[in-house]
């Protein structure tokens, strides 16, 4: 078993022969996208399990455990099931190695447990599959789903998916199915290249605006609300508290999904069970305050994109506030652009490291061109930074989810 990244599916159809193929006996969603994956995921379940259903969710990465990658209902699976999966799936892992020489990878093992554990342990009424990275040669690449939802694209993980978005683009088409529609939220060019790969493969895409408009009604500290309109359904005031407007935008994907499950296959989804569920839903680390006074929000932003989305966001929804930035990064990322972006928004930057081989060094951090501070040790500066909090400022603690991770776990018990 390795942690390095592998890209390819030759393991994993060698792992789903043997294991007598349980990515086809589960129904699934399938999600790909540079940011939004793990929200739209959460939409979904909310919305599905308040509608009757039993629905698995396979997300990375984790911030404690590899359990918390399988859930059904929202609660992940316990270690000693986690044990049990891996224990059933161990001889088909050690078989493929030795067939065809080489290292079954650790998403590819976890990729397999979720898709036995769904299928076979515990079978669900359907499963949210998450990719872990890309889409065309990523591990979960093996299902056949009801419907498949592309976020957006933008720059990240270049090293494996190529240097323009026109290259990510194709690489992210690649989990589109033939005659297996697929709901976006990109834009632009990389609308254009999903139009492109969808029609080639005959299946029908629904797009931002056409399949779901959206009308963001107001964004405040706690919720935003907006109306939903499409071709089969009608929701004013809905209401969200996974904060910004990105966050309306991945709330209608899964609405636009879940237009087309019920049309085509009669999963229904009542207005209350929509209400409730896209209320409900939550992700620990979107722009989650993890103290209220004085205020501190962490939040997983680890590419451009997702930064500039975050930095929207903070100027909205806390117009008056100052924030002191603590940002750590993984080396492969572009955390140039990265502080760039926080510099021009916040008070202050500081850059750390924390223990983790792909973790990129303070030193490396501070060659970027802008103003920042550093420090050694991200827990006293927090603390410090905390006593002298006010009305007017707040701490954002973001960057890697690695590093996000272990700076929650000290606010939240």
């Amino acid at each position: 078993m390795t942690n390095q990244i592998n890209m390819g599916l030759e393991r994993m159809e060698s792992l789903m022969e043997k294991l007598r193929h349980p990515e086809r006996r589960v129904k699934t969603i399938h999600i790909a996208g540079t940011n939004g994956k793990g929200s739209t995921t959460a939409f979904l379940m909310e919305v599905l399990k308040r509608s009757g259903l039993f629905v698995g969710t396979y997300t990375s990465p984790y911030w404690h455990s590899p359990a918390e990658q399988i859930s059904i209902n929202g609660s992940q699976i316990s270690a000693s099931e986690l044990r049990h999966c891996l224990g059933e799936i161990a001889p088909a892992i050690e078989e493929t190695e030795k067939e065809l020489n080489t290292q079954v990878t650790e998403f590819e093992k976890m990729t397999t447990a979720a898709l036995y554990f769904f299928s076979t342990i515990k079978p669900v009424d359907l499963a949210i599959i998450e990719t872990g990275l890309g889409g065309r040669e990523d591990a979960t690449n093996l299902i056949v789903p009801l419907v498949s939802i592309i976020t957006n694209v933008d720059m990240d993980h270049e090293a494996w998916l190529g240097d323009n978005i026109r290259a990510i683009s194709r690489e992210k088409a690649g989990i589109i199915k033939s005659g297996v529609p697929v709901v976006t939220g990109a834009e632009g060019e990389a609308l254009d290249i999903l139009k492109e790969e969808a029609e080639s493969r005959h299946s029908k895409l629904y797009g931002p605006g056409a399949a779901g408009k959206t009308e963001i009604r107001s964004i405040e500290t706690e919720q935003t609300v907006f109306d939903y309109t499409s071709s089969y359904q009608s929701l004013s005031s809905l209401k969200i508290t996974m904060k910004g407007e990105h966050q309306v935008t991945n709330a209608a994907l899964a609405l636009m999904a879940l237009d087309y499950m019920k049309q085509y296959y009669a999963m229904m989804a009542d207005e209350e069970a929509i209400r409730d569920g896209l209320r409900e839903a939550q992700v620990p680390g979107r722009l989650e305050t993890v103290s209220a006074e004085p205020l501190v929000v962490i939040d997983t932003a680890h590419n451009p994109a997702a930064v500039n989305a975050l930095c929207r966001t903070l100027k909205t929804i806390y117009p008056d506030r100052s924030f002191s930035v603590l940002f750590a990064s993984m080396k492969d990322k572009n955390y140039t652009r990265m502080l760039s972006v926080l510099s021009e928004s916040s008070a202050s930057v500081t850059v750390t490291t924390f223990c983790d081989p792909r973790a990129a060094e303070t030193a490396d951090l501070l060659q970027a061109d802008v103003t920042a501070g550093q420090t050694d040790d991200p827990e006293r500066w927090l603390y410090s930074q905390m006593s002298e909090q006010n009305e007017k400022t707040g701490i954002l603690i973001t960057g890697s989810q690695a590093f996000v991770g272990k700076m929650r776990a000290l606010l939240v018990k």
